[in-house]
């Protein structure tokens, strides 16, 4: 899942390159900014009524080559280290959910404190970063004390990572790009709270990916009509109130591992925890 937020990114930053080389050639520059701009989410809510597909379009929408090179890089190694723990499913509704939220606060920011008033006519907020930054943040509250190894610097908790970064997009707010840095925090505000719900066994994502999922089903082949030897295998199942039972047994022991994981470090896991949490992981 990871991989695939990753190409959609990159799919549309070198369509929009594409397009802005055909416009430089045409002599028709303003078309680009026009065009790139009806996809990026504006700071005010009248534009907002205007195109209220920017904001999910915002999330995947790039200019600047180092500005998708950062965002992907962190969005690879943050993703994949959430992915390994929570398995493929939980990584599309953070992200597009943490970017929503990032936005949102980006929105309300703009329309409410009064040092960005006279900004509202032509802020415009775009990238990955919100939804990024939620990713970052739901690491390092789930595995606050795991390390990785950072140039220069050495072997680092995420716990301190994640500090450092919200910490820069507080005080860099009266720098610059501060709707960009308001976003960040709106990411990592739900990237929190998507883990400490997680924990107590509510999933913030669930309607989203039951969502996608249904979306998903429409692009699969579909299956062959049940003969009489599937109906008479459903018999021997268990019912519904044996299964969501047993669902909530497993969250239990899963909450517990994780609680553990925080606590004392992937490290310490016994053998049979491991396999437990890797295997309820690739349950649907």
């Amino acid at each position: 899942m990871v991989n695939k937020i990753i190409l959609v990114n990159v799919g549309v930053f070198l369509l929009f390159n594409l397009f802005r080389l055909v416009a430089f050639l045409a002599v028709q520059d303003t078309l680009f900014n026009t065009v790139f701009y009806w996809f990026t989410l504006p700071a005010s809510l009248d534009k907002l009524l205007g195109r209220p597909w920017s904001l999910i379009t915002f999330m995947f929408t790039h200019e600047a080559f180092f500005h998708i090179l950062f965002n992907m890089l962190w969005l690879f190694y943050m993703g994949n280290i959430l992915q390994e723990y929570l398995g493929p499913k939980k990584i599309l509704p953070l992200y597009v959910l943490g970017s929503m939220a990032g936005a949102w606060l980006y929105i309300l920011a703009y329309n409410v404190i009064p040092a960005f008033k006279t900004q509202i006519p032509f802020a415009e907020a775009y990238g990955a970063s919100a939804g990024v930054t939620a990713i970052l943040v739901a690491v390092a509250t789930l595995l606050p004390n795991y390390e990785i190894r950072l140039m220069f610097i050495g072997s680092v908790r995420m716990k301190w990572i994640a500090l450092v970064y919200v910490a820069l997009d507080l005080i860099m707010i009266p720098s610059g790009n501060a709707g960009g840095h308001i976003a960040h925090l709106g990411g990592a505000l739900f990237g929190f709270f998507y883990i400490v719900e997680l924990r107590r066994g509510n999933d913030m994502g669930r309607l989203l990916s039951s969502l996608l999922e249904r979306i998903g089903s429409w692009f699969r082949p579909r299956k062959k009509r049940p003969g009489y030897a599937y109906f008479q295998q459903k018999k021997k199942t268990r019912n519904d109130d044996e299964y969501y039972r047993s669902r909530k047994d497993k969250q239990q022991r899963v909450d517990e591992i994780l609680d553990k994981i925080s606590k004392y470090g992937y490290e310490k896991l016994t053998a049979e925890e491991k396999a437990f949490l890797f295997q309820f992981k690739d349950e649907p």
